[in-house]
């Protein structure tokens, strides 16, 4: 499958956004056996 250079900004752009504002917290967040779901998706 080919994408489309918009495709692929997007997906870099949510990769980006995945390693500095979700995987820094994912063991705090695991550890409270919490997902804080309304924060991380206000945030995209």
């Amino acid at each position: 499958m080919q994408l489309t250079p918009e495709h692929e900004a997007l997906r870099a752009t949510i990769k980006r956004y995945i390693a500095e504002q979700i995987n820094p917290h994912v063991d705090e967040w695991e550890a409270a056996q919490i997902f804080p779901a309304h924060q991380v998706f206000k945030g995209m």
